[in-house]
């Protein structure tokens, strides 16, 4: 003890001593670990004060990008919304008579139904078409063959003079079909019997002459029996009922959609034909012939008891149209076949069968219609396409089956290509916001439509929420 109080003061050095060389040795080596943990946290401090800096951000360019494509999302939202809007606008007859007859006009359902039937008119007129050559047209042909035997037929009725083909040219008064019309011979009858040139048959038979003029200068055969008629509506007599004009009208859009598609089809066609000098004509066209059209009633929800969810089943009006049981054979069979026989064919009118399984909503309607056509062969599909780009349809169901050619040169005449008589079965949607402020009152309750805007399961529709507003 006497050792540790003597030289107390050189032990306490000492220890210091040693402390600083121990304190120095862990300054020395643990300094660069320090210094770099010192260095990431001044990093991380720079870093998030550009953060905070609200006008030179380092990623102001991404949000400036972002935003510019959340602009852009927007825009494209608007142009989408507007097509649709277009594309699903439907313009009544007249705007007197939907949802309710105007009180300051008595007689416009009386109007209603004389625009109803000039609308069909104008289908007709807008396809170009007409129908294989009745009695009356045959007999005006024989006249003028009588008439006119050596005269070179008027090219305004299909023909014109032929170019010869072998030593020397036909005589004046023997004339070959316009080009693209037809060529060939009519098979004979009897065994033994030689064979006849279509030329040489037009030259005399009215029938046949008069069958190549007609298919010269028409672009589609169609008829007005062709189209989905209201008879109720479209008939002179007493004032058409509400409900029935308004059927009427749900089934002229659809089919200002099939007429429409159809001459685009055609059109699209003709403009390449003029382009290389040849006149177009329902002979070299890909729509042939529009042998009929049938639309559904409203293809409703239907309940595990029956009949259409929260309401009464509709009524079915149109079965009769909807099925087009045309006999087969040919150009022939069509025309003596009739318009329309069994009904309810491939359960038109239900989503059952439909790869779709749409059915009408809150948001939009949905009717399925059906088109018989005879068309090229080599064009149904881009025939069925025109048709879609009108509207929001959506083909549902294609069946066809190859058709003979013409023997007899004296009805319906489709020139040279293969063709195929096609039934094709369509959905079409009807979004309610554009269109449900028209339907009148009786077709809601009926439908089990409560209230505008509301359905029978009581959901109210949301504005724009048809096509995204």
């Amino acid at each position: 003890m006497d050792f540790i109080r003597r030289y107390l003061f050189e032990l306490v050095c000492a220890v210091v001593g040693v402390a600083g060389i121990v304190a120095g040795a862990i300054a020395y080596t643990g300094y660069s670990d320090i210094r770099a943990e010192l260095s990431d946290a001044a990093s991380l401090a720079r870093e998030l004060q550009q953060y905070r800096g609200p006008r030179d951000l380092c990623n102001k360019q991404v949000i400036d990008a972002e935003q510019q494509r959340n602009n852009q999302v927007d825009t494209q939202l608007e142009q989408v919304t507007e097509t649709a809007e277009q594309m699903n606008q439907h313009q009544p007859l007249r705007d007197d008579v939907f949802p309710k007859p105007s009180p300051l006009r008595q007689d416009s359902p009386y109007l209603f139904r004389t625009d109803y039937r000039e609308k069909f008119k104008e289908f007709l007129r807008l396809l170009q078409a007409g129908d294989a050559p009745d009695q009356d047209e045959i007999q005006d042909m024989q006249e003028r063959i009588n008439r006119e035997q050596r005269v070179p037929e008027d090219q305004s009725l299909g023909f014109i003079p032929s170019v010869a083909t072998g030593a020397s040219s036909l005589k004046p008064g023997e004339y070959a079909p316009a080009r693209g019309v037809a060529r060939g011979v009519r098979p004979s009858w009897q065994a033994g019997e030689e064979q006849v040139s279509i030329e040489e048959l037009a030259r005399t038979d009215a029938a046949i002459r008069a069958a190549l003029a007609k298919a010269g200068r028409i672009r589609i055969y169609a008829v007005l029996q062709s189209f989905d008629i209201v008879d109720s509506v479209y008939a002179l007599g007493q004032e058409p009922a509400l409900s029935d004009m308004w059927f009427a009208q749900l089934k002229l859009w659809v089919q200002e959609n099939v007429v429409r598609g159809l001459r685009e089809a055609n059109e699209r066609a003709a403009q390449r034909l003029e382009g290389v000098e040849v006149r177009p004509n329902v002979t070299n066209l890909p729509a042939k012939h529009l042998l009929s059209v049938g639309v559904s009633d409203y293809v409703e929800a239907v309940a595990e008891v029956g009949g259409v969810a929260g309401g009464a089943p509709p009524v079915d009006r149109f079965a009769a149209k909807m099925a087009f049981g045309r006999g087969g054979g040919g150009a022939d069979a069509i025309k003596t076949s009739g318009s329309v026989t069994q009904a309810g064919s491939s359960r038109m009118g239900s989503a059952i069968d439909s790869f779709t399984q749409r059915t009408s909503t809150d948001l939009y309607d949905v009717v399925q219609f059906r088109v018989e056509m005879v068309v090229d062969a080599r064009q149904l599909l881009r025939v069925i396409n025109a048709v879609c780009r009108q509207d929001f349809i959506t083909p549902i169901r294609v069946s066809f089956k190859a058709l003979e050619p013409s023997t007899t040169f004296t009805d319906y005449i489709y020139g040279s290509a293969p063709v195929v008589q096609a039934t094709v079965d369509f959905e079409c949607c009807f979004f309610r916001e554009l269109y449900e402020p028209l339907m009148p009152e009786d077709i809601k309750t009926q439908r089990g439509m409560t209230s505008a805007g509301t359905s029978s399961a009581g959901r109210a529709v949301p504005s724009g929420a048809a096509y995204g507003k």
